[in-house]
């Protein structure tokens, strides 16, 4: 569990200001800053990204798969890039491959695996058509979990077997009703539906999936995580859920946290769940899951679509303008104080 912490964002371009929030022990500095990353061209509607080690890795507005090395947050460096040819648009990163998801027309999706083995030359390694039914929009999330890559699409759930690194196998589907999101934790696969519930389903057995549980008054789900028995499920109306599913016939909802932004994507780590609102980051204390507590935010210049974490790195996706990038460190303070300090130093040569 990460305890009382500063949050320091970390710009690619001019530094133009910092906040300090302090709010029950917790210090929050957000560093601010915009400007076109040209060099690394990850803007326009950035479309995924993740944090892996010292990498980052992306799909930019134009489908470009992206690798940025930032071993030296103050000096990132585009290392390798791989043309999709614009189909890219989710994707999970484990050891040396990305699993790429490219969808082009209703009912036409495939799977690619990248070797991102060495990060200056990313290759195309293997591939597996999807076959989507021809009504199916596509895939709206993606999840990956101990040699199974789980697909959500407007029909359902759709199961890959990966341990064969190039050559994914269909072991099993689930049809739903149109869902944004899933999440899995152990035997069950966390799915939300974009209406006003969320679906319990065990994956025990992969090739057959079998709905266990459902909750029922979620007011327009649009994002999940699970983590330790809980799930944190984001909503239209600008709040985050927090559901106990240690039994998943019976999910109770235990706490809520509302006015947190404007349909949030949710990433939880270290007893924080991080919010990627349209224009905003919500930090929110879960270590008491009864009691979910905001502790921080900040606003970006343009929307953001996106964000990803590991150990004390967060990154948020800016429309326009790259990357914003969170290092998080334990807290000196516990001042209530609101401090703000003004800095036109530039740390980045990106702008």
């Amino acid at each position: 569990m990460i305890y009382p912490l500063a949050l320091i964002a970390v710009f690619f371009s001019v530094i133009l200001g910092a906040t300090v929030v302090s709010a029950d022990g917790v210090d929050v500095i957000f560093e601010s800053g915009f400007g076109h990353l040209d060099d690394i061209d990850i803007r326009h509607e950035a479309r995924d990204v993740e944090v892996k080690g010292d990498y980052i890795y992306a799909i930019n507005g134009e489908g470009y798969f992206q690798i940025i090395d930032i071993s030296n947050l103050k000096s990132p460096e585009l290392v390798g890039d791989y043309d999709t040819g614009g189909k890219a648009g989710n994707f999970e990163v484990l050891d040396d491959y990305a699993y790429l998801v490219y969808s082009e027309v209703f009912g036409n999706a495939s799977l690619n695996s990248i070797d991102i083995s060495d990060p200056s030359s990313p290759t195309h390694a293997g591939s597996y058509d999807i076959n989507l039914p021809a009504d199916d929009a596509g895939v709206r999330g993606i999840e990956l979990s101990d040699g199974y890559l789980y697909l959500i699409t407007y029909n359902g759930l759709v199961i890959l077997d990966v341990n064969n690194l190039q050559s994914p196998v269909l072991v099993g589907r689930y049809d739903t009703l149109p869902a944004p999101d899933v999440a899995v934790e152990g035997d069950h696969a966390y799915i939300v539906h974009g209406t006003d519930s969320f679906w319990i389903v065990n994956i025990s057995d992969p090739s057959s999936p079998d709905h266990v549980g459902t909750y029922d008054t979620i007011d327009h789900a649009g994002s999940i995580d699970v983590s330790d028995g809980y799930a944190y499920v984001t909503t239209d109306d600008d709040s985050l859920k927090v559901i106990d599913v240690n039994n998943p016939s019976s999910p109770t909802i235990v706490g809520s946290c509302n006015n947190v932004g404007s349909m949030p994507g949710v990433v939880v780590k270290g007893g924080y769940a991080y919010l990627n609102c349209l224009n905003l980051l919500s930090i929110i204390d879960i270590s008491n899951p009864s009691s979910p507590t905001v502790v921080g935010s900040s606003a970006t210049e343009t929307f953001s679509f996106h964000i990803a974490t590991e150990d004390n790195i967060v990154c948020q996706t800016d429309e326009y303008h790259g990357f914003i990038i969170y290092r998080i460190e334990k807290s000196t303070t516990n001042s209530n104080e609101v401090k703000n300090r003004h800095s036109t130093e530039p740390i980045f040569d990106y702008y």
